[in-house]
Order: C-alpha cells, then structure tokens, then sequence
C-alpha cells in the first residue's frame, strides 16, 4: 500500500477524524478543502491524509504561499509547465480550458512564468509553491488518480491556505505530532488492555506513571464520545 492508504485505515484515520488534533488553521482549511470538493465525494477521503503528509514533510514552520491572485496564476502555470513535459496534448487541452493565451503557453512551457520574481520574497513563495505541488502531486500520483483529480484536491488545498495565509503571504505548518501522540497513545492503551502497566512500560520505554496517564486520557475521551453520540440532536 502507498503510505496515503496506509493513512486511510486504523488509528490514523480514526485519530485524524479529531478536530483537536488540528491546529485551529488547519480545522479551517479542512473546512475549505470539504466545500470545494463536496461535488466530488470520492476524493474527500484524501483530505485529512494529505494535509498530515504535508505536516508531516514540511512542519513545523511556516511555508511561504503569497497572495491569492499571482500565486494562483503561478500555480497554474507550473501545472501547464509540468504537464507538459508529460503529455504536450492534455497541457494543450488544459491551457485552452483555462482560458491562457497562446503567447502565454508558448512562454510557459519554456519556463517562463507569468510575474516573473525579481525580488526575494516573490522568488521565494514560488519557489515553495513549486516545491509543495510536486510534493501533492507526486502523493496523488500513488493512488492511480487522473492529473484532473489531482489538480482539483491540489487546488483546493492552496485555497484553505490561502484563506489561511498571514499578511506576509506566510501560513504556519505544524508537524503533526498531537496525530502521531495520539495514535501512540491508542497502541499503549491496547497493550495495557489485558491489566499489564508494567509490562506495557517496559515495551514503550515509558515510565508506568505515563502508562496510567495515557489509560485515564483514553478512557476519559471514549466516554465523552459516547455521551456526544447519544446526545439527541
């Protein structure tokens, strides 16, 4: 399995499912990403695995993706530039469908992107856009899905962020480990569940005051999702 469908199954995808998992920026782009795909229903389960990937290679610390306009053109264009090393015709097809030019995609697929930086910060938000998209691109590539399919998860990913984005043009990418704490914490509950503390402590490397913690925290979220699931509505 790629490491994307590992995510889809067992404690990552239960844990992911967790609002407080997720630093309150990323809940929004979630929430961005979900709208922007409702039409496409197939493709939400790639949401929550992909946006833990990106923590995940570049948390924690901010990424650069600058404003919305150019850095949509930008996007656009290096999805031409790279599609066309690929396949000339469907770059063709998708420039047209866009609207761009012919002078435009003449430049394009030559490297020449629209809003060409000049100073450092323009240089550096493309420079990690490119970076991000390759990153997205190649993720999606894994999972067999059509280069429209991926451009539209990928799209919507830099909507959220963008919605996101400080004045700087930055975003703040965390590094996913309250996913991965979580998902630890479900494993030591497991081991612990035949009433061995110790035993569970000697095979993590924790100490059984940490073994204890983590059952009372597990025991005490289960329940509150219990009383959440029989809350009438």
């Amino acid at each position: 399995m790629s490491r994307l469908q590992d995510l889809m199954v067992g404690d990552y995808e239960a844990v992911m499912k967790e609002e407080d998992v997720w630093i309150l920026g990323f809940r929004d782009v979630i929430a961005i990403m979900e709208h922007e795909l409702a039409a496409r229903p197939a493709l939400l389960k790639f949401i929550r695995p992909l946006l833990y990937m990106v923590c995940k290679n570049f948390g924690a610390g901010y990424l650069f993706v600058g404003c919305t306009a150019r850095s949509f053109d930008f996007l656009k264009e290096k999805r031409i530039f790279d599609l066309w090393q690929k396949n000339p015709e469907e770059a063709n097809e998708v420039a047209h469908l866009s609207g761009m030019p012919k002078a435009t995609l003449k430049k394009v697929i030559n490297g020449q992107y629209s809003n060409s930086a000049e100073d450092a910060d323009l240089k550096q938000y493309q420079t990690e856009i490119a970076e991000l998209y390759e990153f997205l691109d190649q993720q999606l590539s894994s999972e067999s899905l059509p280069e429209k399919e991926r451009w539209n998860i990928t799209s919507a990913l830099f909507r959220g962020l963008w919605a996101i984005r400080k004045e700087s043009g930055a975003v703040y990418i965390s590094s996913g480990v309250k996913i991965d704490q979580r998902v630890r914490n479900l494993e030591i509950m497991r081991h612990c569940a035949g009433g061995r503390p110790r035993k569970t402590a000697r095979q993590f490397g924790i100490s059984l005051q940490h073994v204890y913690r983590v059952v009372h925290e597990e025991r005490k979220k289960q329940k509150e999702a219990r009383d959440r699931e029989m809350k009438p509505l």
